[in-house]
């Protein structure tokens, strides 16, 4: 149990390490801005795993959306930009 602590508190300071040279390379305000986009990602994690604990259905069954309505109202807009 002891080794696996250590693993733990090593990849812990590693981290902080590489947040370090992160800060440094970039600045501030952009580490804020993709520690908010992080944070925003585990929250919607967070908050999927926590409706799928409680049961709740989603407002409309899967493969049910029409074209251009998606669940976090987008419009469709993705990497490669509109889909037409």
């Amino acid at each position: 149990m002891g080794w696996v602590w250590l693993g733990i508190k090593l990849i812990l300071v590693l981290v902080m390490v590489q947040v370090g040279f992160y800060i440094n390379s970039y600045g501030w305000e952009r580490a804020v801005s993709q520690a908010g986009w992080l944070g925003g990602i585990a929250w919607g994690l967070l908050e999927d795993a926590m409706d799928q604990k409680q049961g709740s259905q989603p407002s409309q069954p899967r493969g049910t959306r029409k074209r251009g309505q998606n669940k976090y109202n987008y419009n469709d807009y993705g990497a490669r930009g509109r889909y037409d």
